[in-house]
């Protein structure tokens, strides 16, 4: 490629020292006329006449008796080697460019997981794209209460999303492309919360899908930070029992406690009229088996009693401080769980 290219610029060189032997390649080209309909018709009739572009420019040219030869009429000759040489250079400095940078393009594809990663990225996000649609649309087509359609969307999306990280690889760059999944969601739920005086009739249904009342801002409250808590567990504690055991906590075991509390929910808690004990009941009990499966699935641990044990005990502490109010459960809960993992299991 660089023997191409030297070629070429001594070609150039060869153009400016010696116009005068180079006149038949600067000589203008016929312009290219276009065809009559006449011409084409009686060409296809009569077979005998083939229409010719080239052949009607030089005839039109000598009935107008014009010459395109006129200096006078024709660029100065250092202008026209400075075009020539312009299409000569151009196409090969592409093609060496293209050439140097092809070893560093299939590196990148071939040589490592990206292409993996960039693939399982896009899917993940199509699959999130689908299972928000459906449950908005059987929330808006009133199939389901709007505040079951809140909650499964809870309880669902996170763990779901984390059943699907062995499609990544285990280079480097996994977890940030596996955290472009939450991110394109993040952008999802801040679009709902703004929707009340948009036009977006998808941000309207999401809006409508995760707020308790049907107000479009409380989309910005809980569902904006469950979406961050999952981007932050999904790119700085990757596969660990940090986040898997954290995300069990904050979806399904807040998730399906709100479920059972709505339907079995007589008996409150003394300190809390909002709490019952079948809620927190179905919290231990989901947030303990989402967490044990999560854990055996992405093999962050070795399955045993004791472990089912230690993951039991995480989840009693963590309905405990669901119970308490001190902020909101999306951020309290995932922290209780991370921090109880990272100590008790790693």
């Amino acid at each position: 490629m660089h023997s191409l290219t030297s070629s070429a610029i001594l070609l150039v060189a060869l153009l400016v020292v010696n116009p005068a032997a180079t006149s038949s390649f600067l000589a203008p080209r016929p312009k290219m006329c276009s065809p009559n309909l006449s011409s084409l018709v009686h060409g296809f009739r009569g077979g005998a006449q083939t229409f010719s572009p080239y052949k009607s420019s030089k005839m039109a040219s000598k009935s107008n008796g014009n010459d395109n030869g006129n200096d006078k009429e024709q660029a100065s000759l250092p202008v026209r080697i400075f075009k020539k040489s312009l299409f000569i250079l151009a196409p090969v400095s592409v093609a060496s460019a293209v050439t140097q940078l092809t070893p560093s393009i299939q590196a990148v594809y071939q040589g490592t997981e990206f292409a993996t990663d960039l693939t399982a990225s896009l899917g993940c996000a199509v699959l999130a794209t689908v299972w928000l649609k459906i449950v908005t649309k059987l929330a808006t087509n009133s199939v389901i209460d709007s505040k079951d359609a809140r909650k499964i969307i809870h309880t669902g999306s996170a763990p779901l999303f984390m059943f699907v990280w062995p499609l990544f690889s285990d280079s480097p760059w996994a977890a940030l492309m596996a955290g472009c999944v939450p991110l394109a969601n993040l952008s999802k739920v801040i679009a709902a919360g703004q929707s009340a005086n948009s036009n977006d009739v998808e941000a309207k249904e999401l809006a409508s899908a995760v707020s308790r009342t049907g107000d479009s801002t409380e989309a910005l409250g809980g569902p904006f930070i469950y979406t961050v808590v999952l981007l932050i567990a999904t790119t700085f504690f990757w596969r660990s029992p940090v986040s898997a055991v954290a995300i069990a906590q904050m979806a399904a075991g807040d998730g399906v406690a709100d479920l059972a509390g709505r339907r079995w929910g007589q008996k409150k808690w003394f300190f809390s009229k909002d709490k019952s004990y079948a809620g927190s009941a179905a919290f231990v009990g989901a947030a303990t088996v989402t967490s044990l499966a999560l854990v055996a699935w992405l093999n962050l641990a070795p399955v045993s009693m004791d472990l089912a044990v230690t993951l039991l005990f995480i989840s009693v502490v963590c309905s405990l401080v669901e119970l308490l109010p001190l902020g909101d459960d999306n951020w309290t809960v995932p922290i209780a769980g991370g921090l109880l993992a990272y100590s008790l299991i790693i």
